[in-house]
C-alpha cells in the first residue's frame, strides 16, 4: 500500500512528531511511504531522514491518517506496543542521526553535541523562532 507522510500548517516540532508517528506506522506496516513534491519543511536537516528515507511524489490521493500528532502517535504505539521513543531509540536513532550528522557538515554546522549516545531530546522549538524578528 502508498502511503502519504502528513504535513501540518504550524511549527517544525509539532510536525516532527506528527510526520514521526505516521512514519513509524507505515514503515512497521511496510507501506511505501512517500512525501510531497513541496513538503513543509524540507528544508530542516531534521526532517532529512525523512526525505531520504520516503519517495517524493506530486499524487495527493495517497492514503494518509491525518496531521493530529497525537492521533498519529497514538496509531503507532497502538500498531506496534512499543512507546515512540523506545521505537524511535531501538529502531531509527542512528540512521536519522547519522544523516542529520551528514547535513550538519554539508552546511558547515556545528551540532550542540559530540556524542549521539548521549542526546535525550532535541528542542525543536529553537528552530522554530527564525520566523520572528
Amino acid at each position: 500500500m502508498n502511503f502519504l507522510l502528513p504535513e501540518r500548517p504550524d511549527w517544525l516540532g509539532a510536525n516532527w512528531v506528527t510526520v514521526m508517528g505516521a512514519y513509524i506506522y507505515a514503515k512497521e506496516r511496510e507501506f511505501n511511504i512517500y512525501h510531497k513534491k513541496n513538503f513543509v519543511y524540507n528544508d530542516s536537516m531534521f526532517f532529512k531522514p525523512f526525505i531520504e528515507n520516503t519517495n517524493e511524489t506530486e499524487n495527493n490521493d495517497i492514503f494518509n491518517i491525518g496531521n493530529d500528532h497525537r492521533e498519529n502517535a497514538a496509531l503507532a504505539v497502538i500498531d506496534n506496543s512499543c512507546d515512540l521513543i523506545s521505537h524511535f531509540k531501538n529502531n531509527l536513532k542512528e540512521d536519522f542521526l547519522r544523516i542529520v550528522d551528514n547535513e550538519a557538515n554539508k552546511r558547515d554546522y556545528k551540532l550542540p553535541w559530540n556524542n549521539n549516545d548521549n542526546i535525550i531530546a532535541i528542542h525543536l522549538r529553537l528552530y522554530d523562532d527564525h520566523r520572528h524578528e
